[in-house]
């Protein structure tokens, strides 16, 4: 452990010993316990389908983490290291029971914990991965940049943590709009970013320098970052490989320099990288409790009723900025309102159209398979009708997302700026009123990234299906030509209704989820206002009550109050140095 870790362990320390807020005391507790551990917190993020399962079971080197078409719940997997497979689940009730690793289907995907009913809050899983013992923990995010997060607070909670990250795009749809934004908040919130390029192995030496050229303009356009380290990797032919423990092929995959990657990181660098990390965190406390010390240092010499009067003026003020506060969540509700209205007026559209050009699709192959025999022709038929409603439904259902992704977080950031506004001029009316400077109060980390949103209660897709067309015993002895319109004809009925019903479930769960984000949101924001109000007032309040008492007393509170804000400065010196850090270097 280094000299500067052990500096910022003291400080730690020394802030137990002051009133913190709920929220303070727990991310206070668990920078504590991280530097402890002294390990590196690595998030693996991306859009579903871009294999960050494939990814990272390619480094533990066996199919642990489900992959796949299935949905995923809204489940983190922290990959920790450990002498054998172990799994732990923990539940939001705060118990923890362990299972087989082999059982982990049943925590973290939607087939077997549906809509997260089991309550479970995150797992872990201990795994003997040489990688995960050089120090490093890494953790299966949800999707990120699609739509929307529930109730659960665990990925929000731990996006802001995290010491490095890596955003895994793919080479079939590089940089969506929202990968875009997402990294702009990543870059805010790690040391070390990188991106990720999965599924190369599509492209030729040609298209894959061409993507490269495609990523850094995108990047310096819209990040200004014309060095994010970008690796292109296979992840499945390179968890293929780990399994033949075919080491050339694996070379070819891209994953050993990203192996390479994460071991500096962590054996060079993991001191700087943590220091960098959690010395912040614990800044925005230490700011916190200097402001608060002032304000009621300052309080405690003014006239009691200059100070009764200043308190209900800040009070005063604060009710019209939640008056404003109200006025800006009900705008929002309505603009998300709209765009409810808007999808749903889609998918009326949709209900008209599919179902004929479905069935014109069909007909068009039914005239090319009239030689099979009815049995087969069912058969054929079945899997072609559920093709075509999968690749229609596909094609709009992605780019809804996107379309209906990049509406929600432009309605959010401009209600982000609204609030950050109120927040300002909070911070401005408690100045004024005590007379104090209240301009380094960092605002805390979530208000800047509140407005993104992961896949939290899924990486959801509807079910598209069609219903077996069943075939009696009487109608398989029918002619074949007969046999076969009454299967079409039988095919063809179902449509609007298979139709109908696959578009209410992209409603149900659009709207959820649009619901839920707003709720979640609103609560976030709205808490954050009403914390830094309260926070001001209740130390204007104890200096009223110190009013109380006799001026020996007042006297040795006042004292004890310039201690806080003399140690407050001393932690802000010792938070604000660098850790000593050897370059790391990033290979291409």
């Amino acid at each position: 452990m280094t000299s500067k870790t052990q500096e910022l362990l003291r400080v730690l320390s020394e802030m137990r010993e002051h009133p913190l807020s709920p929220s303070q005391r727990e991310l206070l507790e668990d920078t504590a316990n991280r530097i402890e551990e002294d390990r590196l917190y690595v998030a693996v993020v991306g859009q579903f389908k871009r294999g960050k399962s494939t990814f990272l079971n390619a480094i533990l080197g066996e199919r642990i983490l489900p992959t796949g078409v299935l949905p995923l719940t809204n489940i983190i997997t922290v990959l920790d290291a450990g002498p054998e497979r172990e799994l732990e689940i923990h539940f939001r009730n705060g118990t923890v029971k362990k299972d087989d690793v082999a059982h982990l289907d049943r925590y973290v995907a939607e087939k077997g914990n549906p809509n997260n009913e089991k309550n479970v809050a995150w797992v872990r899983l201990r795994h003997p991965a040489p990688l995960l013992a050089k120090g490093i923990t890494l953790a299966d995010t949800p999707g990120v940049g699609s739509l929307f997060e529930s109730q659960t607070e665990v990925t929000k909670t731990f996006l802001p943590r995290i010491d490095a990250a890596f955003l895994l795009i793919s080479a079939d749809s590089p940089l969506s709009e929202g990968e875009l934004a997402f990294l702009e908040d990543l870059r805010s919130q790690v040391r070390h970013l990188f991106v990720l390029l999965n599924k190369v192995d599509f492209v030729d030496v040609e298209g894959l320098a061409e993507l490269r050229t495609f990523l850094a303009a995108q990047l310096r356009e819209n990040l200004g970052e014309p060095e994010l380290p970008l690796f292109a990797i296979a992840a499945k032919p390179a968890l293929d490989a780990r399994l033949r423990k075919d080491a050339a092929a694996l070379e070819k995959t891209g994953l050993a320099a990203v192996e390479t990657l994460l071991a500096e990181l962590s054996e060079r660098d993991r001191a700087a990288v943590q220091w960098d990390a959690n010395s912040r965190r614990a800044l925005g406390i230490a700011r916190a409790l200097r402001t608060d010390a002032l304000i009621e240092s300052r309080s405690l010499k003014q006239p009691l009723d200059v100070l009764t009067k200043q308190i209900d003026t800040f009070v005063a003020g604060v009710s019209g900025l939640q008056e404003r506060r109200f006025e800006a969540e009900t705008l929002l509700e309505k603009e998300l309102e709209g765009m409810i209205r808007a999808l749903e007026n889609d998918l009326d559209r949709i209900r008209k159209e599919y179902p004929p050009r479905i069935a014109q699709e069909i007909r068009a192959e039914v005239t090319r398979r009239s030689s099979l025999g009815t049995k087969e022709f069912t058969d054929h038929l079945e899997r072609l009708a559920n093709e075509r409603l999968v690749a229609h439904f596909e094609e709009w259902f992605l780019q809804t997302e996107r379309h209906m992704e990049s509406t929600y977080q432009t309605l959010t950031e401009r209600h982000r700026r609204r609030l950050t506004s109120l927040l300002k001029e909070l911070l401005d009316l408690g100045s004024s009123v005590f007379d104090v400077d209240l301009d380094e109060w960092e605002l805390p980390e979530e208000l800047s990234s509140e407005r993104e949103f992961y896949y939290l209660e899924g990486e959801t897709r509807p079910f598209f299906d069609l219903e077996g067309t069943v075939l009696s015993l009487g109608e398989a002895l029918l002619p074949r030509s007969v046999g076969q319109n009454l299967v079409l004809k039988r095919l063809l009925s179902r449509l609007p209704q298979r139709v109908d019903a696959n578009c209410g479930r992209i409603r149900y769960d659009m709207v959820r989820r649009v619901k839920d984000s707003f709720l979640h949101f609103r609560s976030r924001l709205r808490n954050l206002v009403e914390e830094t109000a309260g926070g001001i007032e209740k130390a204007a309040r104890s200096a009223l009550e110190q009013r109380t008492q006799t001026r020996e007393a007042q006297l040795r509170r006042e004292e004890a109050l310039l201690r806080v804000v003399a140690q407050c400065d001393d932690w802000i010196r010792t938070l604000t140095q660098k850790e000593s850090e050897t370059p790391l270097s990033v290979g291409k």
